[in-house]
């Protein structure tokens, strides 16, 4: 949960206000988490948003879309059952108290955040066209399993799937720089996040 402390902090400060400024008239957010495995990073994105934003998960159209290419992860991830290592990893104890139950195997994460979250089963290797248009995709940790060419075919694939003014968030170790001229760095956050930008425009150094 919560890996990695940076990326949970330019959500909170960066992203996260920025899409509920563009989306202040629609007040509809949609996200996607690719390669979401067990769900912990999901999870993390609705718990890290009931606390710091409660009145956009509440009042607003909040879809979150987790996929992977596991089908048995995705079943363990929809069950939302932890054990006692994977919550020590990561996860604040006043959100282990207020969002689990303890249970047989572990940890139950409560139905309030379990209910935010669909789970689907998608390669990314293959076409993902239909999952429709995000304000946020998290790609994190999975591209540097891949070569170059293949990094460059899902780069830019996301992109079509990115609205004109979303975000990408990637792993610590990974960059759209090289790859794919598609994206823009956010300035403003200190982890790899990235905008859509024009065709052509060199991904930017921030």
């Amino acid at each position: 949960f919560f890996r990695d402390k940076s990326p949970f902090d330019d959500l909170k400060l960066h992203i996260l206000p920025a899409l509920i400024d563009a989306r202040k008239d629609i007040k509809t957010l949609r996200f996607w988490c690719a390669a979401a495995s067990s769900g912990q990073e999901s999870y993390s994105v609705i718990m890290l948003m009931q606390e710091a934003f409660p009145d956009i998960l509440q009042n607003w159209k909040i879809e979150f879309l987790a996929t992977d290419i596991s089908n048995t992860m995705l079943t363990r991830a929809e069950a939302g059952v932890y054990t006692q290592f994977e919550v020590q990893r990561g996860l604040p104890i006043q959100y282990l108290m207020k969002y689990f139950s303890q249970c047989t195997a572990g940890w139950q994460l409560n139905d309030s955040v379990r209910k935010r979250v669909s789970f689907k089963n998608q390669n990314l290797l293959e076409t993902f066209h239909l999952l429709g248009k995000f304000d946020l995709i998290f790609c994190r940790n999975v591209l540097i399993y891949f070569e170059n060419s293949v990094k460059q075919q899902i780069l830019e694939r996301m992109h079509h799937q990115m609205k004109p003014d979303g975000y990408l968030m990637m792993g610590a170790a990974e960059t759209v720089l090289g790859i794919t001229d598609k994206y823009s760095r956010f300035k403003k956050c200190t982890s790899a996040v990235y905008s859509a930008a024009p065709t052509g425009v060199k991904a930017m150094v921030g």
